[in-house]
């Protein structure tokens, strides 16, 4: 699997979990990540990454450790390149 199929794989997790723990709707979340419920929707289901503007909306409004993330980040890019 590339680098980027596996990025995806991760934020979709994130996006995910964190949504339902919330108890909101993809629509919900979209809105409060200023993005389109069909660009959520890509994003939840590992379709494509998110830009930065968008993790940065996602880590404001869910209050969520972007440290953890990049380090997740930088463990499977290292993995891949071995």
């Amino acid at each position: 699997m590339s680098t980027n199929n596996d990025i995806a794989a991760l934020m979709s997790n994130v996006f995910y979990n964190a949504r339902k723990q919330r108890g909101l709707s993809q629509e919900e979340m979209a809105e409060n990540l200023k993005i389109s419920r069909r660009e959520y929707q890509y994003i939840e289901h590992g379709q494509k990454c998110c830009s930065l503007e968008t993790y940065s909306n996602f880590a404001s409004f869910c209050d969520y450790d972007v440290i953890e993330t990049l380090s997740s980040i930088s463990e499977i890019s290292k993995k891949n390149k071995e």
